[in-house]
């Protein structure tokens, strides 16, 4: 059996690999282009940009290690069975029951490495790319560019028309999150001074319309300073206290504070559901392998591709609307409706016949 097992996982290996690299590749791309907005206000070095991406690949690898496995598996399982080398193996008296105890422990290996960057690593991660754009915002350096829209500038959209000896020159502001409500400023200049992630904009020579009911009023000035803080006051916690904040989901909303705690802890309830799933994923679905892979190539057709897209699209759904809405009662369910229907499709359809 050692031989077996060792052809088997050469050709898993061959498959995974160039599968991870692509789905690694792709992912890499996502990344570096959510990373590539953040700089669209924030000036950072080389060397503070990689940082930034380094900090996101736990999430990364979370979510493509599982999928990567389990396409690998069944396709592995599907071209032996096109090249006629399974059903070969399962005349020689190999059962489709043996390719359940090959894929255990390699599935059981893979959901303990996801448990540790579900519950550890992207927590710790997270909290350090937090913790690194706010000591930015401290010491924001603008990079506000002339003639480019949806620029933002903590709650402000700013537009501006050129920059010339540190002065911006026909500025727009808009915010719809002021004290007055809506506000909408124009001005031929501005000056933008940080002070510790105080923020104090300066305009000359303008308008501010502020938007209020059914009605819209206009100042002009030759002179309107703004200040707004930018910085979040972001805390760096403890693992444990990162996840023993999905408690505060079920506090009552009766203050600013208490709902800003409530809806952190919801996020948390809704990350925990989801990591448990997803790492579980693996074990789960080891019978999904062999009922997708496993095929007698004169008498079947090879549907793969189309059962490994369902099946995977199908969980990840149902992953969502249990983390959404049942983020806590809807777990055990999962994972006894799709381990037992996984089990018995392999016993109808796979068992029977190899």
């Amino acid at each position: 059996m050692r031989i077996v097992n060792n052809f088997i996982l050469i050709n898993l290996a061959k498959i995974f690999f160039p599968i991870f690299f692509v789905i690694f590749f792709i992912s890499s791309v996502i990344l570096f282009i959510r990373v590539a907005s953040v700089t669209a206000v924030i000036k950072m070095s080389f060397l503070e940009f990689f940082e930034l991406y380094f900090y996101t690949l736990p999430v990364m690898l979370f979510f493509a290690l599982p999928i990567t496995f389990f396409v690998a598996a069944v396709i592995t399982l599907s071209r032996l069975s096109q090249e006629y080398e399974l059903p070969v193996l399962f005349s020689l008296g190999l059962s489709s029951h043996y390719l359940l105890r090959f894929f255990f422990p390699l599935s059981l290996i893979l959901s303990a490495t996801l448990f540790i960057f579900s519950f550890i690593l992207i927590p710790a991660s997270n909290q350090f790319y937090q913790q690194f754009l706010n000591e930015k915002r401290k010491n924001i350096d603008i990079n506000l560019k002339p003639s480019e829209f949806s620029q933002k500038l903590g709650s402000w959209l700013v537009y501006i028309n050129s920059f010339e000896n540190n002065r911006y020159g026909e500025v727009v502001l808009f915010s719809k999150q002021s004290l007055q409500g809506e506000v909408f400023i124009v001005a031929d200049s501005a000056e933008l001074i940080n002070n510790h992630s105080i923020f104090e904009i300066s305009v000359s020579n303008g308008s501010a319309y502020l938007g209020k009911e059914k009605m819209i009023e206009r100042i002009d000035y030759e002179k309107l300073i703004t200040r707004l803080n930018i910085s979040t006051n972001y805390q760096h916690n403890s693992i444990w206290d990162y996840w023993a904040s999905m408690n505060n989901a079920y506090i009552e909303r009766d203050t600013l504070e208490n709902d800003r705690k409530a809806r952190e802890g919801a996020k948390v309830l809704r990350n925990f559901a989801t990591y448990i799933l997803v790492s579980l994923f693996p074990i789960l679905s080891i019978p999904l392998i062999p009922l997708f892979g496993v095929m007698h190539p004169r008498f079947m057709h090879p549907y793969t591709y189309f059962f490994i897209i369902f099946s995977v699209a199908f969980f990840y759904g149902c992953v969502h609307i249990v983390s959404t809405y049942f983020p806590i009662h809807g777990i055990l369910p999962t994972i006894f409706l799709w381990s037992i229907g996984s089990y018995l499709l392999f016993r109808q359809f796979i068992a029977r016949f190899f």
